[in-house]
């Protein structure tokens, strides 16, 4: 599976898609990552995909299962590694602007400064 993973101060975020979890790992000694902090996503939720904000603490994830129609939103403290899941989350089941009724499947996604 792919999973993509973000860079944050001295950790590693990674998905664990056959898990369900997301990982944040220190890596000051790259020799020896240490697990820090992990989150366990609802049992239909398989994260693919995790964009962190630059320069902030918000995370964000898509994925497979339920996540082939929603993005999911986390957060990691920079400071110690851990790691915090958001109740909410966009659902890309609408009507479009276009007219197209029905879903969208957000693959990736990334933060932009502006």
């Amino acid at each position: 599976m792919c999973e993509v993973p973000a860079v944050v101060g001295p950790y590693l975020v990674v998905t664990a898609e056959t898990g369900q979890a997301v990982v944040s790992l220190d890596m000051r000694d790259p020799g020896h990552p240490r697990e820090v902090s992990w989150v366990l996503m609802k049992p239909d939720e398989y994260p693919h995909w995790i964009a962190a904000e630059p320069g902030g603490d918000r995370l964000v994830i898509t994925g497979f299962g339920a996540l082939n129609t929603y993005v999911r939103f986390g957060a990691i403290d920079r400071q110690t590694g851990r790691l915090t899941l958001s109740p909410d989350a966009i659902d890309f089941t609408r009507d479009w602007p276009h007219g197209w009724k029905g879903s969208a499947i957000p693959h990736g996604a990334v933060f932009s400064r502006e």
